[in-house]
C-alpha cells in the first residue's frame, strides 16, 4: 500500500490457500487446545488419573489404523488435503466419548464392589452396547453424505465413516482388555491434588450415593422433576423459543458462494468484496462455453471454420446478451472472443 493506492492478489488460487489455511488453523486449535481440556474433564469425572492412560491409547491407536485404511484409498483417489485433519477431529471426538462411557461404567461396578473381572464384564454388557449403537447412528448419518453430488463432501462423508467405525471397534476391544490385564493399575482410586473434592474416589456404593446426593446434578434434576408447576414451565419456554420460526415463517435462503467458506477476516474476502463493488460476476469468474464441432471425416476441413458454425457462436452469444436471465451477469462489452483456434481467438468487436 503506497498513497491512495493498494495492491490486492486475487484469484482462484488465492482462495484456495486461505481457505486451507483457516481449515488447518482451526483444526490445530482443535488437536492442540480442545485435547487436553477434553482429557482434563474426563479425569475430573473418572475422578482417576491412571485411567486416563486408557483413553489415550484407544485415540493414538485409532489415528494408526484410520491412517492405515486412507493411506492406500488415497493413492487410488484424489483426497482433499484437510480430510485428515476432520477425521482427527471426529476420531478423538468418538474415542474420548466411547471411553466415558465404558470408564464411567467401570468405576460404577468396582464400587460396588464387583471384582475387576466381573465390573469389565458388566462394563460390556451395559455400555458396549450403548457404543455400539451410537457408533452405529453416526456411521448411518455420514454414510448419507455419499449421495451429495460434490466429491469433496462424499470424501468428509467416508472418512467420517471409516473414523466412527474404527473409534467403535478399538473402544470395546482395547478398553476392556487394557482393563483386565491391567486392573490392579486401573482399579486405584486417582488423585487430583489441586482439587479437593477428586482427591480421592468413593471407596464404597454408599459413599458414592452421598456424593451424588450432594452433587449439582443430583440437585438439578430434583428440581426439574418434582412435583408442580416446574415442567410446565420448561415446556412454556422451549414452545416461546419455537414460535417465532413458525409465527414468522422464517425462511432460509439457499446462495452458492464459496466465500463462505472463508473467516471474516480472511484477506481474499476483503478482496472480493472490493473487487465486486465494480465488477459483474462473469468479469470476476469468466463463464467459457464450449461448443463442440465433430469432424465427420479426417480428410473434410474442420467444421469450426465453417460458416454455419460462425453463424450458431453468434447466434448464441447475442442471445447471452440480451436474455435478461444471463444479461444482468455480463456487462456491455461482456463477451471478450467467438471461438479459439489453434491458439488464436476470434475477438468478439471484430467478429461482430
Amino acid at each position: 500500500q503506497s498513497g491512495n493506492y493498494s495492491l490486492h492478489l486475487t484469484g482462484q488460487d488465492t482462495f484456495t490457500v486461505d481457505s486451507l489455511k483457516a481449515t488447518q488453523d482451526n483444526l490445530k486449535i482443535m488437536e492442540f487446545v480442545g485435547l487436553p481440556i477434553a482429557l482434563i474433564l474426563l479425569c475430573i469425572v473418572l475422578k482417576s488419573i491412571i485411567l486416563i492412560v486408557a483413553p489415550i491409547l484407544a485415540v493414538l491407536t485409532t489415528i494408526c489404523v484410520v491412517f492405515a485404511i486412507m493411506v492406500p484409498i488415497a493413492q487410488v483417489i484424489s483426497v482433499p488435503s484437510y480430510i485428515p485433519s476432520v477425521a482427527i477431529a471426529i476420531l478423538v471426538g468418538c474415542s474420548l466419548d466411547y471411553s466415558l462411557f465404558l470408564l464411567t461404567r467401570y468405576r460404577e461396578e468396582l464400587n460396588k464392589g464387583r471384582s475387576n473381572y466381573a465390573s469389565v464384564a458388566y462394563t460390556l454388557f451395559y455400555s458396549g452396547k450403548t457404543v455400539v449403537i451410537s457408533g452405529t447412528v453416526l456411521i448411518i448419518c455420514f454414510v448419507g453424505l455419499y449421495f451429495f453430488p460434490v466429491e469433496t463432501v462424499q470424501m468428509i462423508g467416508y472418512s467420517a465413516s471409516i473414523a466412527v467405525f474404527v473409534s467403535m471397534i478399538v473402544s470395546f476391544t482395547l478398553i476392556p482388555a487394557l482393563l483386565l490385564c491391567f486392573g490392579f493399575l486401573f482399579s486405584i482410586p486417582g488423585i487430583i491434588p489441586c482439587i479437593p473434592h477428586c482427591r480421592r474416589a468413593p471407596d464404597n456404593l454408599e459413599q458414592q450415593s452421598k456424593q451424588e446426593i450432594s452433587g449439582f446434578w443430583f440437585k438439578f434434576s430434583t428440581f426439574l422433576t418434582r412435583p408442580g408447576i416446574t415442567g410446565y414451565i420448561v415446556i412454556i419456554l422451549v414452545i416461546l423459543f419455537l414460535l417465532p420460526v413458525f409465527v414468522g415463517n422464517i425462511k432460509f435462503h439457499l446462495v452458492n458462494n464459496a466465500l463462505h467458506g472463508l473467516p471474516s477476516d480472511a484477506e481474499t474476502l476483503v478482496q472480493q468484496r472490493i473487487i465486486q463493488q465494480d465488477y459483474t460476476p462473469g468479469q470476476i469468474y469468466s463463464y467459457t462455453i464450449l461448443v463442440v464441432a465433430k469432424n465427420t471425416s479426417s480428410n473434410m476441413p474442420s467444421p469450426i471454420k465453417s460458416e454455419l458454425f460462425f453463424n450458431i457462436s453468434t447466434a448464441l452469444a447475442l442471445e447471452l446478451l440480451h436474455n435478461p436471465s444471463t444479461s444482468a451477469f455480463l456487462s456491455k462489452d461482456g463477451i471478450n472472443s467467438l471461438s479459439y483456434m489453434g491458439g488464436q481467438t476470434a475477438n468478439w468487436a471484430t467478429a461482430q
